[in-house]
């Protein structure tokens, strides 16, 4: 069974500098950057959605725990629609790569519904 908790600001910092530095490479993969501005353009993009970090309104940053173990599996970062009872945006959604392919993702999905 999965637990969800809400990030701290620790957490957050470390998940974010990941974040960026992920679709810094994943948008150099695609073609859409360039190498040399991608990590610039990256940072830019993610403050344009979490204006306020951590506390950025409707936007859940949230962490993925085994519950009988505690240990930290994952994470997601949610959208949720403003007037929209349990509707939302993944923007993220990570498994580590310890826990991939045991079922946490279903499980983890399930628990956010």
């Amino acid at each position: 069974m999965i637990v969800i908790e809400k990030m701290r600001s620790d957490e957050f910092s470390v998940y974010l500098r990941k974040l960026v530095e992920n679709y810094a490479v994943e948008n150099v993969k695609s073609g859409r950057w360039e190498e040399k501005s991608a990590l610039e353009k990256s940072k830019r993009e993610v403050d344009s959605l979490l204006t306020d970090g951590l506390n950025t309104e409707n936007h859940e940053l949230l962490n993925l725990k085994e519950k009988d173990t505690g240990k930290k599996i994952g994470c997601v970062w949610l959208h949720i629609f403003p007037g929209m009872e349990k509707k939302g945006f993944i923007y993220d959604f990570v498994i580590d790569e310890a826990f991939r392919g045991k079922g946490y993702g279903k499980e983890s999905l399930k628990a956010l519904e």
